[in-house]
C-alpha cells in the first residue's frame, strides 16, 4: 500500500503545478477528517467486539457507530461546503472520505468478530483501490481524473462491502441510547488523543492556505513528504512490539527489557533512515523533480522532526499499557495548541518556508518532553506499579 501511495505522490509532484499540488494536499486533509466523524465509537468498537460472541449485540454496536458516523459526517461536510463552496474537487474527496470512514468501521467490525478472510479481503481492496485508480486517473486525466477516480474507488468498496451487512434500523438503535452513551465513554479519550495528533499533522495546511495560498501549501506538502511517509517506520515497529508491553506490564524487569529493545530498534531504523535520506535527497530530488531543487534543504531539515519518535514509541507503549490515556491526551493537546499558536504567529508576519519546518520540529520535541513528563508523573504517583520476579 505504501509503495502505491509513494507512486501516487511522485506522479502528483511530477505532473501537477504547485497550486494543483496545494489543492491535492487540502483535499487529502478534508478526506482524512471524516475518519474522526465516529466521535470515538470506532475505538470502543475495537475494544468491545473481541469480548463478545453475541452477534446481535455486535451488530448493534456497529449500527450505533455507523449512524453516529453518518450524522457527524453531514456536519463536517456542511462545514467544508461553507468554507470552500461547491468546489467539485474538494467535494469529490469529501464524499469519498465519508465512504472511507464508514468502510473503516466495517473493517473494525470484521476484525473484531473474527471474520478474518473478509477482513483481509476488505483491507486489501480498501487499501489498493483508493490509491491505484487515482494513479491511473491522474496519469491520464490530470487533477480532474485524480478526484473522479478517488470518488469512484471509494464508492465501489463502500457499496460492495456494506451491502453484505444488515444494520439494525435507526428506530431499533435509538432504543439503546443509554448503552450508546456507555459505549461512547469507552473510546472517547483515545479518540481525542488521536484527533489532536491528526489536527497537528493535517490542519496546518488549511491555515497555511488561508495566509499564504495554495502554492505555499504545495511547497509544504513536498517538504514534509519524506517526513510523513517515514512515520510508518515507528508506527509499524510499535504495532509489532506493543503486545509484549500489555502481556508483561506488571513485570518491571521484562517491561524495561521491552522498552530498551523498542528504543534500540527505533533508533537503528529511524537513525539509518535520517542518515540515508539526508545525504541522498540532494541527488534524488534534482533527478526526479528538477524544478523543486530549491526545496532540498528544508526537506533535509524536517528529517530532524523524526528524532523524538524514536523515544516517544516506548513511552507511549508503557503509558498505554497502564491505561494512562488521559495523560497522553493532555500531552497531545498542549503540544498541538503551542504548535498552532506559533504557526499563526509566524504566518501573520513575514515568513520563509523554513520557519514552518522549524515549528514542526519544535512541535515533535515538545510532544516528547510532555510525554516524558507524563511517564515520570505516573511513576512517582504510583499510577504505574510493578511486581518483581
Amino acid at each position: 500500500m505504501q509503495v502505491l501511495n509513494l507512486v501516487l505522490t511522485f506522479i502528483a509532484i511530477k505532473f501537477l503545478s504547485l497550486s494543483e499540488l496545494g489543492r491535492y494536499n487540502i483535499a487529502k486533509s478534508i478526506s482524512g477528517t471524516f475518519q474522526f466523524a465516529n466521535l470515538g465509537f470506532r475505538n470502543a468498537l475495537d475494544r468491545r467486539l473481541p469480548e463478545s460472541k453475541n452477534e446481535d449485540l455486535n451488530l448493534l454496536r456497529l449500527s450505533i457507530c455507523a449512524y453516529i458516523n453518518t450524522v457527524v459526517s453531514v456536519f463536517i461536510l456542511a462545514f467544508f461546503l461553507i468554507r470552500y463552496g461547491l468546489d467539485w474537487f474538494y467535494l469529490l474527496y469529501a464524499i469519498g472520505g465519508v465512504f472511507l470512514a464508514s468502510f473503516t468501521l466495517l473493517r473494525v467490525y470484521l476484525r473484531g468478530t473474527n471474520q478474518i478472510s473478509s477482513f483481509i479481503s476488505a483491507s486489501f481492496y480498501g487499501g489498493v483501490l483508493p490509491i491505484l485508480l487515482p494513479i491511473i486517473g491522474l496519469y491520464f486525466f490530470g487533477l480532474a481524473g485524480l478526484g473522479m477516480a478517488f470518488f469512484i474507488a471509494t464508492s465501489i468498496i463502500f457499496t460492495y462491502y456494506f451491502q453484505k451487512i444488515k444494520l439494525r434500523t435507526i428506530k431499533e438503535t435509538l432504543n439503546f441510547k443509554g448503552y450508546a452513551f456507555l459505549f461512547f465513554k469507552t473510546g472517547i479519550i483515545i479518540y481525542l488523543t488521536n484527533f489532536f495528533e491528526f489536527i497537528a499533522n493535517n490542519f496546518d495546511r488549511f491555515i497555511i492556505e488561508s495566509y499564504s495560498g495554495l502554492e505555499t501549501v504545495g511547497e509544504y506538502g513536498i517538504i514534509i513528504l519524506v517526513y510523513s511517509l517515514s512515520l510508518v517506520i515507528p508506527g509499524g515497529i510499535l504495532e509489532m512490539l506493543f503486545p509484549d508491553y500489555i502481556r508483561d506490564k506488571k513485570n518491571k524487569v521484562q517491561l524495561i527489557k521491552h522498552a530498551k529493545r523498542h528504543l534500540l530498534v527505533n533508533i537503528s531504523f529511524i537513525g539509518l533512515f535520517i542518515l540515508i535520506s539526508y545525504f541522498l535527497l540532494p541527488y534524488i530530488i534534482p533527478f526526479l523533480f528538477e524544478k523543486y531543487t530549491y526545496l532540498v534543504f528544508p526537506m533535509q531539515i524536517i528529517l530532524f522532526a523524526l528524532i523524538p519518535y524514536a523515544i516517544i514509541g516506548p513511552i507511549y507503549s508503557v503509558l498505554f499499557a497502564f491505561d494512562r490515556h488521559k495523560q497522553m491526551f493532555y500531552a497531545n493537546l498542549i503540544s498541538t495548541v503551542f504548535y498552532f499558536a506559533f504557526l499563526f504567529l509566524v504566518l501573520s508576519n513575514d515568513f520563509s518556508i523554513l520557519n514552518l519546518v522549524y515549528i514542526k520540529i519544535g512541535y515533535t520535541f515538545l510532544y516528547l518532553i510532555l510525554m516524558f513528563g507524563c511517564l515520570f508523573h505516573s511513576i512517582f504517583t504510583n499510577k504505574i506499579s510493578f511486581e518483581f520476579e
